[in-house]
């Protein structure tokens, strides 16, 4: 049994919205600004960021969502598949390691974040805004 009586026993959340669509509209609006709205990271960084962390949380529906976009702004679905693995050895830009390895603790062991996890950004040329974008990149849910 799913834990709402009322959807098959593992909805994705397509269903789910359908089902309780309260608040939808302005999730969609935020989803929006956050991934397309002006920021330091492109949007094909931001994505990548976000099918990152539903890899590692095993949502299947968003890193799949997420993949797609992210193929389609050139990035190579193999590196995904790498990343989840071993970023370092992903291929990914290096640039953007310090940011994966915050949004991989933050999701992961989130009490384990510390001032130096966020210095590691900055070090690598990264500004507020961008270590802000990439968290919220990052949220997965799942039911």
């Amino acid at each position: 049994m799913s834990i709402f009586k009322t959807l098959p026993k593992n909805p994705d959340m397509v269903q789910v919205f359908r089902q309780f669509n309260d608040g939808l509209l302005p999730l969609c609006e935020y989803h929006d600004v956050i991934l397309r709205g002006a920021s330091p990271l492109s949007v094909g960084e931001r994505e990548l960021i976000a099918a990152y962390v539903s890899g590692l949380n095993a949502c299947r529906f968003c890193f799949g969502a997420h993949a797609a976009i992210v193929q389609s702004h050139g990035i190579d679905a193999e590196l995904l598949e790498r990343l989840i693995e071993t970023p370092e050895l992903s291929g990914v830009e290096v640039k953007l390691l310090p940011l994966l390895a915050y949004v991989k603790k933050l999701t992961l062991t989130p009490g384990k974040i510390t001032p130096a996890d966020a210095e590691a950004v900055y070090a690598a040329g990264w500004e507020e805004r961008a270590l802000y974008h990439a968290v919220v990149s990052a949220p997965c849910l799942t039911l």
